[in-house]
Protein backbone atom coordinates (compact mmCIF):
# COMPACT_ATOMS: atom_id res chain seq x y z
CA UNK A 1 0.00 0.00 0.00
CA UNK A 2 0.98 3.62 -0.45
CA UNK A 3 0.56 4.33 3.27
CA UNK A 4 3.24 1.29 4.18
CA UNK A 5 6.05 2.97 1.88
CA UNK A 6 5.24 6.62 3.31
CA UNK A 7 5.75 4.93 6.86
CA UNK A 8 8.43 3.03 5.39
CA UNK A 9 10.39 6.70 4.43
CA UNK A 10 9.55 8.38 7.30
CA UNK A 11 11.16 6.08 9.36
CA UNK A 12 14.17 6.20 7.03
CA UNK A 13 13.93 9.74 8.09
CA UNK A 14 13.69 9.27 11.45
CA UNK A 15 10.23 10.90 11.98
CA UNK A 16 9.71 8.56 14.38
CA UNK A 17 6.97 10.51 16.35
CA UNK A 18 5.19 11.33 13.30
CA UNK A 19 5.08 7.24 12.33
CA UNK A 20 3.87 6.97 15.61
CA UNK A 21 1.00 9.79 15.07
CA UNK A 22 -0.08 8.35 11.76
CA UNK A 23 -0.48 4.77 12.85
CA UNK A 24 -2.17 5.75 15.67
CA UNK A 25 -4.54 8.11 13.92
CA UNK A 26 -4.64 5.00 11.53
CA UNK A 27 -5.62 2.92 13.94
CA UNK A 28 -8.58 4.75 15.91
CA UNK A 29 -9.66 7.86 13.00
CA UNK A 30 -11.38 10.74 14.08
CA UNK A 31 -15.38 10.63 13.69
CA UNK A 32 -14.89 13.57 11.38
CA UNK A 33 -12.87 13.64 8.61
CA UNK A 34 -9.94 15.75 8.86
CA UNK A 35 -8.66 18.41 6.48
CA UNK A 36 -5.14 17.50 4.99
CA UNK A 37 -3.50 20.83 6.62
CA UNK A 38 -4.71 19.43 9.98
CA UNK A 39 -3.43 16.14 9.43
CA UNK A 40 0.17 17.69 8.88
CA UNK A 41 -0.22 20.07 10.95
CA UNK A 42 -1.36 16.77 13.76
CA UNK A 43 1.83 15.04 12.28
CA UNK A 44 4.27 18.20 13.03
CA UNK A 45 3.19 18.62 16.31
CA UNK A 46 3.69 14.75 17.23
CA UNK A 47 7.34 14.76 15.57
CA UNK A 48 8.19 18.05 17.57
CA UNK A 49 6.95 16.81 20.61
CA UNK A 50 8.73 13.59 20.25
CA UNK A 51 11.97 15.24 19.35
CA UNK A 52 11.33 17.47 23.24
CA UNK A 53 10.87 14.21 24.99
CA UNK A 54 14.03 12.63 23.51
CA UNK A 55 15.84 15.82 24.62
CA UNK A 56 14.68 16.27 27.78
CA UNK A 57 14.81 12.31 28.74
CA UNK A 58 18.62 12.58 27.89
CA UNK A 59 18.99 15.66 29.74
CA UNK A 60 18.33 13.92 32.78
CA UNK A 61 19.94 10.68 31.86
CA UNK A 62 23.34 13.04 31.80
CA UNK A 63 22.07 14.58 34.99
CA UNK A 64 22.32 11.26 36.97
CA UNK A 65 20.03 13.06 39.56
CA UNK A 66 20.15 11.19 42.76
CA UNK A 67 16.27 11.13 43.02
CA UNK A 68 13.00 11.11 40.93
CA UNK A 69 11.48 14.68 42.35
CA UNK A 70 9.80 16.90 40.80
CA UNK A 71 9.13 20.81 41.82
CA UNK A 72 5.56 19.54 41.78
CA UNK A 73 5.85 16.96 44.60
CA UNK A 74 7.46 19.47 47.22
CA UNK A 75 5.54 19.22 50.64
CA UNK A 76 5.68 23.02 51.61
CA UNK A 77 4.29 22.17 55.26
CA UNK A 78 7.91 20.41 55.73
CA UNK A 79 10.27 22.60 58.50
CA UNK A 80 12.59 24.01 55.81
CA UNK A 81 12.82 27.29 56.82
CA UNK A 82 11.84 28.23 52.93
CA UNK A 83 8.84 29.71 51.89
CA UNK A 84 6.61 28.48 49.43
CA UNK A 85 7.30 32.14 47.43
CA UNK A 86 11.13 31.70 47.54
CA UNK A 87 10.52 27.73 46.03
CA UNK A 88 8.31 29.06 43.41
CA UNK A 89 10.72 31.76 42.61
CA UNK A 90 13.67 29.06 42.50
CA UNK A 91 11.22 26.81 40.31
CA UNK A 92 10.99 29.57 37.34
CA UNK A 93 14.72 28.77 36.37
CA UNK A 94 15.26 32.61 36.10
CA UNK A 95 18.14 31.90 37.91
CA UNK A 96 20.07 29.49 35.67
CA UNK A 97 19.07 32.23 32.71
CA UNK A 98 21.07 34.78 35.35
CA UNK A 99 23.98 32.18 35.86
CA UNK A 100 23.46 32.16 39.64
CA UNK A 101 23.93 30.08 41.73
CA UNK A 102 21.92 27.87 44.39
CA UNK A 103 23.46 26.34 47.23
CA UNK A 104 21.24 24.53 49.97
CA UNK A 105 22.53 24.08 53.49
CA UNK A 106 20.98 22.64 56.50
CA UNK A 107 20.54 19.82 59.11
CA UNK A 108 20.89 16.15 57.97
CA UNK A 109 18.05 14.87 57.01
CA UNK A 110 15.82 18.09 56.04
CA UNK A 111 15.75 17.47 52.33
CA UNK A 112 18.43 19.03 50.87
CA UNK A 113 19.09 16.56 47.99
CA UNK A 114 15.69 16.16 47.72
CA UNK A 115 15.36 19.78 46.68
CA UNK A 116 18.04 20.19 44.58
CA UNK A 117 16.84 16.87 42.48
CA UNK A 118 13.64 19.00 42.22
CA UNK A 119 15.28 22.50 41.22
CA UNK A 120 17.33 20.40 38.84
CA UNK A 121 14.37 17.89 36.92
CA UNK A 122 12.50 21.43 36.43
CA UNK A 123 15.43 23.03 34.80
CA UNK A 124 16.08 19.79 32.61
CA UNK A 125 12.57 20.50 31.66
CA UNK A 126 13.10 23.99 31.43
CA UNK A 127 15.44 23.06 28.29
CA UNK A 128 19.09 23.46 30.47
CA UNK A 129 21.86 21.39 30.59
CA UNK A 130 22.27 20.06 34.63
CA UNK A 131 25.14 18.12 36.50
CA UNK A 132 24.23 16.95 39.93
CA UNK A 133 27.11 16.59 42.63
CA UNK A 134 27.53 16.34 46.21
CA UNK A 135 29.73 18.80 47.73
CA UNK A 136 32.15 16.45 48.52
CA UNK A 137 31.88 14.67 44.80
CA UNK A 138 32.44 18.59 43.37
CA UNK A 139 35.48 19.18 45.50
CA UNK A 140 37.05 15.68 44.94
CA UNK A 141 36.97 17.09 40.61
CA UNK A 142 38.19 20.38 41.62
CA UNK A 143 40.76 19.76 43.69
CA UNK A 144 44.46 20.04 42.77
CA UNK A 145 46.64 17.16 42.30
CA UNK A 146 46.51 13.53 41.97
CA UNK A 147 42.98 13.44 42.84
CA UNK A 148 42.78 15.27 39.21
CA UNK A 149 43.58 12.18 37.10
CA UNK A 150 39.70 11.76 36.31
CA UNK A 151 39.28 15.10 34.57
CA UNK A 152 41.21 14.99 31.20
CA UNK A 153 39.52 17.73 29.78
CA UNK A 154 42.13 19.88 32.32
CA UNK A 155 45.58 19.89 30.70
CA UNK A 156 48.44 18.36 32.47
CA UNK A 157 50.21 20.32 35.03
CA UNK A 158 53.35 22.54 33.70
CA UNK A 159 57.33 20.82 34.20
CA UNK A 160 59.36 22.36 36.83
CA UNK A 161 62.89 22.46 36.40
CA UNK A 162 65.20 22.13 33.32
CA UNK A 163 64.42 18.47 33.25
CA UNK A 164 65.60 16.47 29.77
CA UNK A 165 63.98 18.07 26.45
CA UNK A 166 61.15 16.56 24.32
CA UNK A 167 62.28 13.32 22.59
CA UNK A 168 60.72 15.27 18.84
CA UNK A 169 63.42 17.66 19.44
CA UNK A 170 66.25 15.67 19.68
CA UNK A 171 65.11 13.57 17.22
CA UNK A 172 65.21 16.74 14.87
CA UNK A 173 68.54 17.93 16.06
CA UNK A 174 69.78 14.85 14.77
CA UNK A 175 68.79 14.68 11.42
CA UNK A 176 70.32 18.13 10.71
CA UNK A 177 73.23 17.14 11.64
CA UNK A 178 73.27 14.22 9.52
CA UNK A 179 72.41 16.44 6.65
Amino acid sequence: MLIEQTLEQRTGMQLHGMVGALRQWQAHPPGQPLAPADLVGLLADAEWIHRENRKLTARLKAAKLKLPACVEDINYRHPRGLTKAALLDLSTSRWVAAHQTVILTGPTGLGKSYLACALAHKACRDGYTVAYRRVSRLFDELAPGPRRRHLPHRPPPPRQGPGPRPRRLRARTARRRRA
